[in-house]
């Protein structure tokens, strides 16, 4: 999961031409960042300062934010 703020054309070199699967997808937004100069809009939220754990839809979820947002996460590179 990823919330930055960015130029598009700054991103646009980096994505794929194809249709790329979920995987490809989901390793490409892990690597953007080490890319492309981003300006996260909430620093201070990460997987290592989340609110608290929760099940939900029969897992368990790591639930992120702060006064204004959250967002259950339910896969978090826990194998």
């Amino acid at each position: 999961m990823l919330i930055a703020i960015y130029k598009s054309a700054d991103i646009e070199p980096h994505l794929p031409t194809r249709e790329v699967s979920k995987r490809e997808a989901i390793e490409l937004e892990g690597t953007l960042p080490a890319r492309v100069i981003m300006n996260t809009i909430w620093p201070e939220i990460t997987d290592n300062t989340h609110l608290r754990m929760e099940e939900r839809h029969g897992r368990m979820n790591m639930v992120l934010g702060n006064h204004l947002w959250t967002k259950h996460k339910g896969d978090w590179g826990q194998g």
